[in-house]
């Protein structure tokens, strides 16, 4: 979860989650007695980043694990775009067709993928996935998450893995990178247009959940169920690696919630399809789906800590390190996260089962009462 941590495509995940609802194979692994957690609290270890000469060195080490999908381009990307065009882009183009350039644009969609780095040290990642494996028992054996569907996860390594056709895979990683192709037009002195393409790197590290999307009805303007393939990354590197496994798997398991919501926006707010609607309607939608599944994962968290078989982790962290992430969030990425100290005291107010019960019936009552705290 860096305070860079989940960029969902261009949405969030709908009803086509039913597809699979309740499909949770429940594979009884052996439960370990004492999980260990030498891979938190690292720093500066020197693994990776610290000895990667660049950017373009950690682009090598890394594996592709998702497909390009077309994205909606994001503020931040665009302003790299433009600055890109500016600095290298204009003079590249005049140079190769001899010709000034008077005008350009950045496309407004993308293509992304996401590529694992794997972590370097195996005991590391070991250790990080029998921690995953037990968060999720832990999770979907919960009593008051019963009526959700439990999602068959597959914990990997994108090194050495490849997912089976029934689980969605769950890519254990060091750190990852998000990769977008960028889409770019430069219209020349003579009204020649000349279509270029860039691709931006990101380091990223805590997790992501991606591969799901939404459509709209060109005609209609309605939303439809998008691409259902979704996928998980998680970082052993990062201060939020304990709850990472948390906040990657329950955005499948509030999908339904989720859609939901973003239909009701839709019907609240009739029109055309557009760019803009479309991006106004997601960036309400995913900041909701962060709402609820940061704080649950904060929530969820703070119990697992109790178990005997994390005893280890408890001399490293503590629930009121992990509290202090709700705080830590609300100011991170652009405001994506304000709702989360909110969310977090109202589900220690009403519990888990209220909470989440709430959210599936009426999210949106459900996030006027977070606002209210």
């Amino acid at each position: 979860m860096a305070l860079t941590r989940r960029q969902l495509l261009i949405g969030t995940i709908g009803a086509s989650a039913s597809g699979i609802a309740g499909a949770y194979f429940g594979l009884r692994r052996s439960r370990p007695q004492l999980l260990q957690f030498d891979f938190l609290n690292r720093g500066n270890d020197g693994s990776l980043q610290e000895g990667a000469s660049d950017l373009d060195d950690l682009v090598k080490r890394s594996l592709p694990v998702t497909p390009f999908l077309k994205g909606l381009i994001s503020e931040e990307v665009k302003a790299w775009a433009v600055e890109y065009a500016q600095a290298k882009g204009i003079a590249e183009t005049e140079k190769a067709y001899g010709k000034k350039v008077i005008l350009f644009q950045v496309n407004e969609q993308v293509q992304c993928r996401y590529r694992a780095i794997p972590e370097p040290e195996i005991r590391y990642a070991a250790q990080y996935k029998a921690y995953a494996e037990f968060a999720t028992d832990f999770l979907f054996e919960h009593a008051d998450l019963q009526t959700l569907p439990k999602i068959p996860i597959e914990w990997l390594f994108p090194q050495n893995d490849k997912p089976e056709g029934r689980f969605v895979p769950a890519y254990i990683a060091h750190s990852y990178i998000r990769e977008q192709k960028i889409g770019l037009e430069f219209m020349l002195q003579d009204q020649r247009k000349v279509k270029a393409e860039v691709v931006y790197p990101q380091l990223r590290s805590g997790g992501t959940m991606l591969g799901a999307r939404w459509n709209f009805d060109p005609e209609t303007g309605e939303f439809s169920g998008g691409n259902w393939s979704p996928a998980i990354i998680v970082s052993t590197y990062n201060q939020y690696a304990l709850q990472a496994p948390f906040s990657e798997m329950t955005p499948l398991m509030f999908a339904e919630g989720i859609g939901k919501y973003i239909r009701r926006l839709a019907e609240k707010n009739p029109g055309p399809d557009s760019l803009a609607r479309r991006k106004e309607i997601i960036c309400d939608t995913h900041k909701l789906g962060e709402t609820i599944t940061e704080s649950v994962s904060l929530y969820l968290l703070t119990e697992l800590l109790l178990h005997p078989a994390m005893v280890r982790a408890r001399q490293r962290t503590s629930a009121l390190k992990i509290e202090s992430a709700a705080q830590e969030l609300a100011s991170a990425d652009e405001g994506l996260y304000a709702d989360v100290p909110q969310a977090y005291e109202y589900l220690k107010r009403k519990g888990l089962r209220v909470t989440v019960g709430l959210f599936m019936d009426d999210p949106g009552l459900y996030l006027g009462k977070v606002k209210s705290i």
